[in-house]
Parts: C-alpha cells; sequence; structure tokens
C-alpha cells in the first residue's frame, strides 16, 4: 500500500458511502442513488477501500450477501462487486490486496463466493472458476383466454419506481432449481441502467416482468418480480402477444413450461469459487447481474 493512503472496510459513515459512489460513477458510469431514493440499498453491502488523504476514494472491493435457491435448497453465498481503481493507482496491486481482504471476510462464513467480469483472467488466480449459463428456448404456450393487459412502467417517473420497490421486497424465487433470492437493489439497478429492457406491471398477476427484444418471432422473458410465481401461458395472456417461440434467462420449472437449455453469452461472465455442487442448466439473468 502506498503510504499516503487509507485503508477503510467500514461503509457506515455516508462520506464513506459516498466517496465508494463517486468512484463507481466515475469509473463505471454507474449511479447508485436511485437504490437509496427506492430504499433497496443492501444492508450487507461491505467496502474494502483504500482513501487517499483528501478522502477520495482510489479502489475498492466489496462484498454482499447473497442468498440462493439451489436445487430446492436456500444456500447463503457471498457476493464480490464493486471493483474498481482510479487509472493514476492501477498496477500497484491495490485490488489484489482488497480482494485478498474481501475473501478473508468472506470465507469466514460461507465456502460459496461468486462474481460476475468481464476480465476472468484476473479472477482466476483467486480460486474462481468460469461457470457456464444457459437460457431456455422453445415453442412458446398457447396463451390462456384474455386477461387484463400489463402496463409498461415508467421508470423515470418516482410513481412507478416506488410501485417497482414495492414487488421487489415481497418476490418469491422465480426457480426452484437455481434462483438468486431476494437482491432487490440489483434489480432495480439493472433495469433502471439497461434502457434496452421493458418492464411491465401486472395488476392481475401481482407482478413485474422484463422483457428484451428479439429479431424473429420470440418473447424474451428477462426476469419476474412477483409475489406468486405465475405460469408463462398467463404472462403471454397478460402482455397480448402470441409468438412462435419462447427464450426464458432463468430456469423455468415454476413457469408450466419446458424449454430446452441453451449455452448463452452475457456481457460478463460468472465465476464461483467454492464447489456449489450438482448444478441443472441455469442463467443468473440480467437483471441479477452484480
Amino acid at each position: 500500500m502506498a503510504p499516503e493512503l487509507t485503508y477503510r472496510d467500514d461503509f457506515s459513515s455516508p462520506r464513506d458511502r459516498a466517496a465508494v459512489y463517486r468512484l463507481l460513477r466515475d469509473v463505471f458510469d454507474v449511479d447508485v442513488s436511485p437504490l437509496e431514493e427506492m430504499g433497496l440499498s443492501d444492508p450487507t453491502y461491505r467496502a474494502f477501500s483504500y482513501l487517499d488523504d483528501g478522502g477520495c476514494c482510489v479502489a475498492n472491493a466489496a462484498t454482499f450477501t447473497l442468498s440462493l435457491i439451489l436445487d430446492s435448497r436456500p444456500v447463503t453465498a457471498m457476493g464480490i462487486q464493486s471493483v474498481a481503481t482510479r487509472l493514476r493507482w492501477r498496477r500497484r496491486g491495490l485490488s489484489h490486496d482488497l480482494l485478498e481482504r474481501a475473501l478473508r471476510w468472506c470465507d469466514a462464513s460461507t465456502r460459496l463466493v461468486l462474481l460476475m467480469t468481464s476480465i476472468p483472467g484476473f479472477y482466476e488466480p483467486l480460486g474462481f472458476k468460469i461457470m457456464p449459463q444457459f437460457a431456455y428456448a422453445g415453442y412458446a404456450p398457447t396463451a390462456l383466454p384474455p386477461l387484463p393487459r400489463c402496463r409498461r412502467l415508467d421508470l423515470d417517473a418516482g410513481e412507478d419506481r416506488q410501485l417497482l420497490a414495492k414487488l421487489l421486497r415481497r418476490r418469491v424465487p422465480v426457480s426452484a432449481l437455481f434462483a438468486v433470492n431476494g437482491s432487490p437493489g440489483a434489480f432495480a439497478l439493472n433495469v433502471l441502467d439497461h434502457k434496452e429492457f421493458s418492464v411491465w406491471h401486472s395488476a392481475a398477476l401481482d407482478a413485474v416482468m422484463v422483457t428484451a427484444e428479439r429479431p424473429d418471432d420470440t418473447l424474451c422473458l428477462v426476469d419476474i418480480a412477483a409475489s406468486k410465481m405465475p405460469n408463462l401461458a398467463d404472462v403471454l395472456a397478460v402482455l397480448g402477444v402470441r409468438p412462435r417461440r419462447a427464450e426464458v434467462h432463468f430456469p423455468p420449472d415454476l413457469l408450466g413450461w419446458d424449454g430446452t437449455a441453451v449455452p448463452t453469452e452475457t456481457p460478463t461472465v460468472l465465476m464461483i469459487r467454492g464447489d456449489p455442487g450438482s448444478l441443472e442448466p441455469f442463467m443468473i439473468p440480467e437483471t441479477a447481474a452484480f
């Protein structure tokens, strides 16, 4: 560590949080302030940081508690995120040092740590392995008799943001085979950041559905936040669509529909440190990316 830097691993003060948030904005162009406005900040988020003598965060790595459903079992893992270093401070070993500190923290409470990255080679020496991800694709089911149509949310509107936050707080896991259980902040931040997603609210299903455009006659269902998982036919009914095919970005065991697992490329790869056991093909939806 450079002598002019101060190490911190306490995220409780507003000053420290603001310093980390500025780093994420400057390095990744990510604004996390909406999470505080929506009441969806993760209380388990812990930042491991170096600050300069002016209080500017120059390097950071963070951990958070990641609740999973693995083969119908609740499993508590840890996630790594917010790994960033300002340009002039790179190549000094700061990120590696902070990651080792973060992993010691994780290893004290769990044997399973996950992260998502575009530079997997950086993390492989730390014991992380790439996990392939699979979407599910197949012929779409026949829509049931018409249900009241859903409404596309305007996530620039405060009222719709609060509606989304309310549903996220009571959502159930999307799958009994593999699912991220909870993490409402990640869902909100990702749909706010990915303008190519369409976010729909169905009062009839008490659900929010996230879809993405596809060039052919295919419905791409990215994620669902619901108090009770609907079947895919009901989703098609409230969306008012009759596609020929469906593509789902999570295991569809609770959708009343079977698709074929298809290897899928994503902007970042999923890496796991530890043994998750034998898993069916799965995918962490882009809405749950971290």
